[in-house]
């Protein structure tokens, strides 16, 4: 389908970061909105952090539909809206905005969701229920997708980070949602990190971005079933994945969950469902090209 011409009655969308300039979601969510030939333009708008308040006040005054949001403006984004959306509330970071006609806006965190999502994609172990997760990380992604993880069930979630503390500190915040399942932390150059039992290792921290190796991970020891995650995606696979390649090891970059708690904020903002497979295929398209 055309996209609809722009007219008095578009309504805008937006991704705001800072930077904000390396977003694929204007590419994405433009694609979604012209399938569909709804009458709205996502554009990608840098913010500044001392600016914020002012910004999100403005976009309820413009009228716009909503908002993403990216580094380092999601945890910002707690006390400037109307309303939370539960796991927005604990996760403690929003990453999109519903914007009402009254101008209300709420948060919702959509990552979690979307990792999921995407992760099911490739996942041909069953349930998540009762499986042995090792992540790697504890920033901002690593809340979302242990929260995630934590509803999935899983039986034992070990979360590897270089400071402990901050491992420990983000375990303690969630501990109320734990349920059954066993929570654990361990230093990233630990030489005791058992993975002969791991199911499923998930890297959550920038490491791999620019082509550097994660110390103390030997993906040798991971059983020939276990699948290994990098929520990192670009041209080339991550040195971590490319060694889980040559291991014969399944895996699966980030762009799915890009993808995925996108199709998920769409849904929010206008009802409707995103045409996952032509996103997909135009972002990895963009992506590796």
């Amino acid at each position: 389908m055309h996209p609809a011409p722009i007219n008095g009655s578009t309504r805008l969308l937006a991704v705001i970061g800072h930077p904000v300039d390396h977003s694929l979601s204007p590419m994405m969510h433009n694609l979604a909105l012209n399938h569909h030939g709804l009458n709205l333009r996502y554009v990608a708008l840098p913010v500044d952090p001392a600016n914020l308040e002012q910004a999100v006040r403005g976009f309820a005054v413009m009228g716009m539909r909503g908002f993403n949001a990216t580094v380092p403006h999601k945890e910002m984004l707690l006390p400037l809206v109307d309303a939370l959306s539960e796991s927005a509330r604990i996760i403690g970071a929003v990453n999109t905005v519903v914007i009402d006609e009254n101008g209300r806006l709420s948060g919702h965190n959509t990552d979690g969701l979307g990792y999921i999502t995407g992760l099911k994609q490739v996942w041909d172990g069953g349930p998540l229920a009762g499986k042995k997760v090792v992540m790697i990380g504890a920033g901002g992604a690593a809340r979302a997708i242990l929260y995630a993880l934590l509803e999935q069930k899983v039986a034992q979630i070990t979360l590897v980070n270089r400071t402990v503390s901050r491992a420990d500190a983000l375990l303690s915040e969630m501990a109320e949602q734990r349920g059954d399942t066993l929570l654990n932390s361990a230093a990233l150059d630990q030489d005791s990190l058992l993975l002969q039992s791991c199911d499923l290792l998930i890297n959550t921290s920038s490491m791999g971005l620019k082509g550097e190796f994660i110390p103390g991970i030997d993906l040798k020891q991971l059983p020939s079933s276990a699948l290994v995650s990098d929520i990192v995606y670009g041209k080339q696979p991550t040195p971590l994945l490319q060694q889980a390649s040559e291991l014969g090891l399944a895996y699966q970059d980030g762009l799915a969950m890009l993808i995925h708690q996108g199709a998920e904020a769409f849904r929010l903002w206008t009802g409707e469902i995103m045409p996952v497979e032509k996103v997909e295929k135009k972002l990895r398209g963009y992506v590796e090209g």
